[in-house]
């Protein structure tokens, strides 16, 4: 019979063999994952590990960041190349606020997102290179979150022209989900807590950011049928209709204050309609993205999602009215066939060289008039009502 010293140092050694294979494992599976994302065909959709928390906004991307080669992110903490806190005298500076569908999540690696194409298209057809587009576009976002980065960011930059491309995840943040549950935190909009080695661990280790929210949500999907957890009540249909007027009420008071801060900084506002691939009206032209759109949207009809779609536009409109703010009408800009969407809310490569086309066919003359003042230490004013078409 063993002696209970070496029946100890037994258990200890398997331990210990049995942690390093498990760390072993880990790592190599780290490695593939890594490996996976810098060679995948496809660009990324889930890029969790690009986000820290902020002390503004709800999170920031991590400056001076190469997400394995489909994008980087500079030392200013937003996508694209490096540019200088301070705007050069005669330069023209156009500053684009959004979410994903303006970071352009799905033209990545060699493929411009429309920003970038916007900034090539306004130089080559005004004949200057005096014009710096810059991308703030932040995945996630909502016009709430663009009308914070608009105010403690963005005018630092010193724009004459901000562009607001916003209204997707306002429209579908407003959808209550089927099932719902009480709030397991101990206040309703209190930020989930994480320690200081969550954070560390999900900006370093590629394989736990991917899988940290899904591991989440299957914990709480178990939870949801258990005998200890909250019972799950269904969404009425008053509710859903109710969540979707306070999603369009509160963006449009966003709006209406970015226009405000705007004008008394005498910077020029520019509102692209919401781009939306809709089946089209006529003719029998089916795409796939359209029809992954109710999906994409909380099972809402496609009729109800046009429809809602339109009011948000029909926001940006009204504000077109205003000194100092561009409407801008997106028909025809990205039309709705799958080349031209990464899926049915994102450009493809070949739908944001639209976007950023068109978008410089509209605002050439407004960047046209900024230029005669851009000799000048300040941003020239502009004054009127436009429509841009």
């Amino acid at each position: 019979m063993p002696s209970p010293a070496r029946e100890r140092l037994f258990r200890l050694i398997m331990i210990a063999g049995a942690a390093m294979i498990v760390g072993v494992m880990c790592i190599g599976a780290e490695l593939a994952a890594r490996h996976y994302e810098r060679h995948r065909s496809t660009p990324p959709d889930y890029v969790p590990s690009i986000f820290y928390p902020h002390k503004r906004l709800r999170y920031g991307l991590i400056p001076n960041l190469d997400y394995y080669g489909w994008f980087k992110i500079n030392s200013l903490g937003f996508r694209g190349r490096e540019f200088s806190a301070k705007k050069k005298l005669g330069i023209v500076r156009v500053v684009c606020l959004g979410a994903s569908t303006t970071f352009d999540i799905g033209s990545l690696g060699t493929d411009r997102p429309w920003p970038e194409v916007l900034e090539a298209e306004l130089r080559h057809d005004l004949g200057i290179e005096s014009i710096e587009v810059l991308n703030l576009g932040i995945p996630g976002a909502t016009s709430l979150d663009s009308l914070i980065d608009l105010q403690m960011r963005a005018i630092a930059f010193q724009p004459d022209l901000v562009i607001v491309y916003q209204g997707h995840n306002d429209f579908n943040y407003s959808i209550p989900p089927p099932l719902h549950q009480k709030p397991s935190d101990l206040f309703p909009l209190e930020a989930r807590p994480r320690s200081a080695l969550t954070r560390w661990t999900t900006v370093h280790s590629l394989l736990y950011a991917k899988e940290e929210v899904r591991i989440a949500d299957l914990v709480e999907r178990l939870t949801r049928f258990s005998p200890f957890g909250a019972k799950p009540s269904p969404t009425s249909p008053r509710d859903r209709i109710l969540g979707v007027e306070q999603g369009l009420s509160d963006y449009r008071a966003n709006l209406r204050s970015i226009a405000a801060i705007a004008r008394a900084n005498g910077i020029a506002l520019a509102l692209p309609e919401i781009i939306f691939p809709f089946p089209p009206v006529e003719g029998n032209g089916r795409c796939r993205v359209c029809d992954d759109l109710s999906a994409a949207y909380g099972g809402l009809p496609l009729a109800q999602i046009r429809s809602t779609i339109d009011r948000y536009n029909k926001v940006l409109e009204q504000l077109g009215t205003e000194d100092h703010v561009y409407y801008i009408p997106t028909g025809g800009f990205v039309p709705s066939a799958d080349r031209y969407y990464h899926e049915s809310v994102h450009f493809s490569a070949e739908g944001s060289t639209r976007m950023g086309t068109r978008m410089a066919e509209a605002l050439t003359l407004i960047v046209k008039q900024l230029t005669r003042g851009s000799d000048q230490s300040s941003t020239p004013t502009i004054k009127g009502r436009h429509t841009i078409s």
